[in-house]
């Protein structure tokens, strides 16, 4: 009896760097800003600067398995006084899906900007232009992204803002594409699963079989 074992996936890894990534801002709500920085910041919620991101997804199969997606800009962070961080607050770079994918670097602007839908993570600038990561999915820890529809249009778009911070400010300014240091980048391991080739099942063998010993049957039943 024939039979096939469907063979190990390979994890892959990939690197991404943004396509297209622009700031918004409240109090200036119809300008563009898509220069060498982009800036994520709430002043006492008066003021807010988002900042908006995409990346390719073409280069990976529509049934790719990701397994780690991290977000990684080089930024330094700044807060209205020292002891922001014992107060309730978050003042940390949270990132939201976008499924409107159809925005440009060169046009969006606060009063024409995408919807955005559910969280995807934060990421823990420091006071230094570091490299901080925001991971989108942690096998066993954290699963927020839902890539299939991503997937499937090749691209995937989010925003990362400040929610909440009450009476306080924070600021995150980073590098955004245009700047040719540092370029946002999107960090993947994924897999994708061998197909086995198509072999027959017993059930076919069996009425394959059946059907032969009948055809033999009859040739003999007409020679006598």
């Amino acid at each position: 009896m024939l039979f096939a074992i469907a063979g190990p996936s390979n994890a892959e890894t990939l690197t991404l760097y943004a396509t297209h990534d622009a700031t918004v801002d409240s109090q200036y709500p119809t300008t563009t800003s898509n220069g060498n920085w982009l800036n994520i910041s709430n002043s006492q919620n008066t003021n807010q600067l988002w900042s908006f991101f995409k990346f390719d997804l073409s280069s990976l199969p529509n049934n790719a398995d990701i397994t780690t997606a991290t977000f990684r800009m080089r930024a330094a962070g700044s807060w209205s006084t020292d002891s922001d961080f014992q107060t309730p607050y978050d003042r940390y770079p949270q990132y939201f899906h976008v499924a409107d994918d159809s925005w440009q670097e060169t046009s969006v602007s606060w009063d024409d900007m995408p919807d955005y839908g559910y969280y995807l993570g934060k990421s823990y600038h420091g006071s230094a232009f570091s490299a901080s990561g925001a991971s989108f999915l942690y096998p066993g820890i954290y699963d927020a992204w839902d890539y299939a529809a991503d997937l499937l249009d090749d691209a995937l778009s989010f925003v990362g803002m400040i929610p909440d911070v009450q009476q306080y400010s924070a600021s995150y300014l980073g590098y955004s594409s245009e700047s040719g240091v540092y370029t946002p980048q999107l960090y993947l391991e994924y897999t994708v699963s061998e197909q086995p080739p198509h072999v027959p099942e017993p059930s076919t063998f069996m009425l394959a079989a059946l059907g032969l010993l009948t055809l033999v049957g009859l040739k003999r039943i007409r020679r006598t």
